[in-house]
């Protein structure tokens, strides 16, 4: 088992795809236990049960269009640079179909360098979140997400500060799930030093 195993589940459709990047060993049949293992377990039961290219033809009714939802999950931050950290943490998000919004935050975040796993104070908060099509957004179809996620996240020795955009898709009919990332060169500030550090998100319905 290398020291930054690295796990990467694609899950593609209309242009997004989710890439969460995993700390640790595979082959394990032991239950997940790191923020990483978990996310990771996520994705794959997303992935069985509520796959990309099923549902959401456009009918009406496959995308609720009132009331609201909770979601749980985890967030991912692939910081690269001169020391590269692969970052974890928990996320919930609320969406409300009948304003077409959605928010969160994610907070709690660790990953490991050298051996050592560390963790982050700070919060990445999910704001000005829509849900849908846009008429700004070509090819935009019901089940749609689009937010912006900013914050900072501080260990010692080091702060990571984000503001940038992510795009996804609710999953399964009826809704199961999420997933959103940000383009693949999304930046962060690391030190105050711009760095890519590409942004994943997966949670399950509540």
């Amino acid at each position: 088992m290398t020291k930054r195993a690295v796990f990467e589940r694609a899950s593609c459709a209309a242009g997004v795809c989710l890439l969460l990047a995993a700390c640790g060993g595979g082959g394990s049949e032991d239950p997940p236990a790191t923020l990483s293992e978990q996310a990771e377990a996520m994705v794959e039961r997303l992935d069985r049960d509520a796959p990309f290219n099923t549902g959401f033809t456009g009918q009406p009714g496959e995308m609720p269009t009132s009331g609201s939802a909770t979601f749980s999950g985890f967030a991912g931050l692939d910081v690269q640079g001169a020391r590269p950290v692969l970052l974890t943490g928990r996320a919930t998000l609320t969406a409300d179909f009948g304003a077409a919004t959605i928010s969160g935050a994610a907070a709690g975040f660790e990953g490991e360098r050298d051996g050592d796993l560390t963790r982050y104070a700070g919060t990445v908060r999910f704001v000005n979140g829509t849900i849908g099509t846009s008429p700004s957004v070509p090819g935009s179809v019901p089940n749609d997400i689009r937010f912006r996620y900013e914050g900072a996240l501080v260990a010692p020795g080091t702060e990571i500060v984000v503001a940038s955009d992510a795009t996804g898709k609710f999953r399964g009919t009826p809704i199961k799930g999420l997933v959103a990332a940000s383009a693949p060169a999304a930046v962060a500030e690391v030190n105050g030093v711009t760095t890519q550090a590409p942004f994943a998100l997966v949670a399950e319905r509540d």
